[in-house]
C-alpha cells in the first residue's frame, strides 16, 4: 500500500511507533501496516463506508468531507469527483474486490446496503 510520507509519519505517531522516514515505505512489512492502519481509521471515520474511505485514501479526508455535501447518489457523487486519479482509484478498487470475491466464491456485491442507500 502506498502512502504519502506526512500520512505515515502521523499514522506511526498515532501507533507509538518510531517513523523510518519516508525511505521506511519501501519496506512492505512497513507500507502495508502503515496503509492497513490508516484505512482502517479512514473507514471508521466514514462509519463504515468504503466509498468515501477509499476516495479519503487517495485524496485525503478532508477533501471527501468537502466533497460529501452534495447530497447526490452514489454512482454520481463517484463521477463527479474532481480529481480523475481519484475517481479511477475508486472505480478500480471496488471493481477488483468483485473480481476476487468472484474468483474465491464469495458473496458479491460492489456496495453494501448502506453505501448504496446513502447520500453524497
Amino acid at each position: 500500500m502506498q502512502l504519502m510520507p506526512a500520512t505515515a509519519r502521523s499514522v506511526a505517531n498515532d501507533r507509538k511507533e518510531v517513523y523510518g522516514g519516508a525511505s521506511s515505505l519501501y519496506d512492505p512489512e512497513t507500507s502495508i501496516t502503515l496503509g492497513a492502519t490508516y484505512y482502517v481509521d479512514l473507514l471508521s471515520r466514514f462509519e463504515g463506508n468504503r466509498v468515501k474511505a477509499l476516495a479519503a485514501y487517495n485524496a485525503g479526508p478532508s477533501r471527501v468531507v468537502r466533497w460529501a455535501k452534495k447530497e447526490m447518489a452514489v454512482d454520481q457523487w463517484v463521477d463527479s469527483i474532481p480529481f480523475g486519479e481519484t475517481r479511477e482509484y475508486v472505480q478500480a478498487v471496488l471493481a477488483y474486490l468483485v473480481i476476487y470475491r468472484m474468483r474465491s466464491e464469495l458473496h458479491v456485491s460492489l456496495l453494501t446496503a448502506a453505501e448504496r442507500e446513502a447520500l453524497y
